[in-house]
C-alpha cells in the first residue's frame, strides 16, 4: 500500500480563519476577550509536520496559545503537546497554554484528562503538564450562532439534536449572507461544509448542504462527498476483513486510512476473499 496520507481539508480551512481573524478564535479557546493577539511562525524545525503556528497574547501578561484541532483519537496526543510546548518554550521565551479543540466524540478519550504526569521508577513525580481541552460538541450551538463570523462554522457541530440540525445550517448561511464580504463568505461555507462532512455522509450530508448557498456544485461539494464515500468503503473493508479473520490490527488499520481512492479500496476488499488472515492479506498489497 503506497498511497500518501491526504492533508485533512478542514485543518487548513480552520487554521486559515483562525489566521484570519484570530481575536474570536482565541477568546474561544481561552474563555475570555482578548485585545491583542499575534500569528507567530513557528520556527520548531525538528516537529514541523506536527503544528506550524503559535499565537501570542498580550495580556494580561506575554505568553503563547498552541492550539490542535482533532477529530480522531490517539492516546499520545497530549505527550505530543507536551513536546511542542517545551520546544516552543525553548524557542519564544514565553509560557505556552497547549489547547486541544476535539471537534467531535471520536477525537475523546481516557488520555485527555487535562493534565500528563510521568514518575522516576521509585515513584517521585518528577513532570507535571497541564493543558486544556475544549470539546465543541458538550457547547451550545448559541455561542457560535451569536459569536463572531469567524467560529460561526463550529455552529453545526456543537451540542445540535438531530432533529435541530437542518435549522443550525439555514442559520449559519443566512448569518454568512447577511455580514460576510464577497471574500470571507465562501471560506465561511466551506468550513461549515467540513465540519458537517465529521458527522455526517451521503445523502444526509447532501441535504444539508443544499442549506449553504452555493455549495450544491462547488469543488468543496463534491470533495465532501468524495470522502463520504471513501469512510463508506473503509467500513465495509474491516466489516468484511474482521468476519473473516478476526478484529484489524491497529498496524493494517493505520494503512487502510492512507487510502484515498475509492476504486482502490474496492479492490482489495474483494481480495479479501483469496487469503486467509489480515497478515496475508497485508502481504499481497
Amino acid at each position: 500500500m503506497k498511497e500518501k496520507l491526504a492533508h485533512k481539508p478542514f485543518e487548513t480551512t480552520l487554521k486559515e480563519m483562525a489566521e484570519r481573524d484570530p481575536k474570536p478564535w482565541m477568546g474561544l479557546l481561552l474563555g475570555r476577550p482578548v485585545r491583542d493577539v499575534e500569528v507567530i511562525n513557528a520556527d520548531l524545525s525538528t516537529i514541523a509536520a506536527e503544528a506550524d503556528k503559535l499565537f501570542r497574547i498580550a495580556d494580561p501578561s506575554p505568553h503563547l496559545v498552541h492550539s490542535e484541532f482533532e477529530t480522531s483519537y490517539k492516546a499520545e496526543h497530549p505527550r505530543k503537546g507536551l513536546r511542542y510546548s517545551v520546544l516552543a518554550r525553548v524557542r519564544h521565551g514565553l509560557p505556552v497554554q497547549t489547547i486541544f479543540v476535539l471537534l467531535r466524540l471520536e477525537a475523546d478519550g481516557p488520555a485527555f484528562t487535562g493534565t500528563l504526569e510521568d514518575e522516576w521508577p521509585v515513584g517521585t513525580r518528577y513532570l507535571h503538564f497541564r493543558y486544556n481541552v475544549l470539546r465543541i460538541w458538550e457547547m451550545p450551538p448559541q455561542v457560535f450562532l451569536k459569536g463572531d463570523l469567524a467560529t460561526l462554522p463550529l455552529a453545526p457541530i456543537a451540542r445540535v439534536a438531530e432533529g435541530e440540525i437542518g435549522e443550525i445550517v439555514r442559520q449559519v448561511d443566512e448569518r454568512i449572507g447577511r455580514e460576510a464580504g464577497p471574500d470571507e463568505a465562501p471560506l465561511l461555507r466551506t468550513a461549515t461544509s467540513f465540519l458537517l462532512g465529521l458527522n455526517y455522509s451521503g445523502e444526509r450530508l447532501r441535504t444539508l448542504m443544499q442549506g449553504l448557498h452555493g455549495m450544491r456544485e462547488s469543488a468543496t461539494y463534491q470533495l465532501i462527498l468524495e470522502e463520504g464515500k471513501l469512510a463508506g468503503e473503509k467500513e465495509v473493508l474491516e466489516q468484511l476483513g474482521t468476519k473473516l479473520f478476526g478484529p484489524m490490527p491497529p498496524q493494517i488499520r493505520a494503512e487502510v486510512e492512507l487510502i484515498g481512492s475509492t476504486d482502490r479500496l474496492r479492490e482489495l476488499t474483494n481480495r479479501l476473499l483469496d487469503v486467509s488472515s489480515w497478515e496475508e492479506w497485508m502481504g499481497t498489497n
